[in-house]
């Protein structure tokens, strides 16, 4: 069963030969007047009452009609390729998906060169995930009448749904080249941009976004986000902050704006903007544990383990609940609890050999040096070194260790998103 979503063609249909909005009720006009047959008058008028019933937004109205005229018979292919065009996009509207693609279908298979049908039904293969497919009928659209821009756009979001960055921003850029001044567009390249790791693109697109409309939250939140990667954590924070005065339960935004205020070091109000995530959503792992974990960097370890507790109930598979519970007991000086939960997060993700780190200090508390050496060899085959790693290395050489780092690896943020 297929998802519905209002197609962006959603208005009398067109094709190459009956361009222009509203043209289809024109034409039946023109019919009637050169002395069409009865059967095919007849069917006409009903098409033409559907279309007037579907442009008032009388949904069922107009499938009813648009029915009888089918049934009626005796319309020639073009116009019954617009009739179910057209019906498809009212069974769109009724959230009727299955219908609607039938009847895109039908009108492609009655009028092959039909640009809108091949629009129309490529938006329901990319609402239900069929990107590829979707891709098609866009490029099919586009080849059949290339001033139908908004399929263009939509093959710029099904590559971008597909991880074909490059592609998708090549679309994008194409539609802004023939109708620049797009807020949407610009906001969507941004996206794709950030998602590319080309942070300065990004800003400079959301800055054109914002700038031809600033009423929209999602282009302040995108921004904020994008400011945060580029650790303007001021930045970051006064527009997640703007967002949120357009849209007061942008629960994102306030998760977000706590991350930005606790890379920040303002552990009071991350907490705050936690607890009002928390408040609108119970379950949000997110802002359970990242408020244990500026909760234990204010010293308030009670509330932090209950937090991390809440977070492990809430999904016990979520490997930052473990290693923040872990770094928490480490700090307090429990190291076998420590160790425990460090076990349990490397045996969720043993890709993270910077857990093996945390795990091998641990170790060295409890006075077990094989242990924390094993984990420390381990690890920085993958990792770089710092001081006190390079320090404990330095202790397994005396000890007649021969362990040699490798450089390379990540560096570690210290926060859950």
């Amino acid at each position: 069963m297929r998802s519905s979503l209002p197609s962006w063609t959603m208005r009398p249909a067109r094709n190459n030969r009956t361009r222009g909005n509203g043209r289809f009720a024109a034409l039946i006009a023109a019919v009637l007047l050169f002395g069409a047959g009865p059967v095919l008058a007849d069917a006409l008028e009903t098409a033409k009452q559907g279309l007037a019933a579907q442009q008032a937004g009388a949904w069922q109205d107009a499938e009813a009609l648009y029915d009888a005229a089918i049934a009626e018979g005796g319309l020639s292919a073009q116009y019954e390729a617009m009739t179910y065009n057209n019906r498809g996009m009212v069974r769109l509207r009724q959230q009727n998906i299955d219908g609607a693609f039938e009847d895109f279908s039908t009108a492609i298979r009655v009028e092959p060169d039909y640009a809108e049908a091949y629009a129309n039904r490529g938006t329901v293969y990319q609402r239900t995930g069929e990107h590829g497919l979707a891709i098609t009928d866009f490029r099919a659209a586009l080849q059949r009448e290339p001033r139908l821009i908004g399929a263009l756009f939509n093959i710029g979001l099904s590559l971008a749904a597909t991880g074909d960055e490059r592609g998708a921003i090549a679309a994008f850029d194409k539609f802004i080249e023939i109708k620049p001044g797009v807020p949407r567009v610009h906001f969507l390249r941004g996206k794709v941009h950030r998602h590319a790791g080309h942070l300065e693109l990004a800003k400079a697109d959301l800055d054109t976004a914002i700038s031809l409309r600033n009423d929209y939250p999602p282009a302040w939140f995108e921004r904020g986000v994008v400011n945060r990667y580029r650790r303007d954590l001021q930045g970051a924070v006064r527009d997640f902050s703007t967002a949120i005065e357009l849209k007061r339960d942008y629960l994102a935004a306030y998760l977000n704006r706590g991350f930005a205020l606790a890379e920040g070091k303002d552990f009071a109000n991350a907490i705050r903007d936690f607890s009002t995530v928390i408040g609108m959503d119970p379950t949000s792992v997110a802002a359970h544990v990242n408020r244990a974990n500026a909760l234990a960097a204010v010293g308030q370890t009670d509330p932090a383990l209950a937090d991390f507790a809440t977070a492990i109930r809430l999904d016990p598979t979520f490997v930052p609940n473990y290693v923040g519970r872990g770094n928490l007991y480490l700090a307090t000086g429990e190291a076998a609890k420590a160790v425990a939960d460090y076990d349990k997060a490397y045996e969720l993700n043993p890709e993270d050999r910077r857990i093996l780190v945390q795990r091998a200090y641990a170790h060295d508390l409890l006075g077990d040096s094989d242990s924390a050496l094993a984990d420390m060899r381990d690890a920085f085959r993958y990792l770089p070194v710092d001081r006190v790693t390079r320090a404990k290395l330095e202790k397994a050489r005396e000890a007649g260790e021969e362990t040699e780092p490798a450089t390379g690896g990540e560096d570690d943020s210290g926060t859950t998103d």
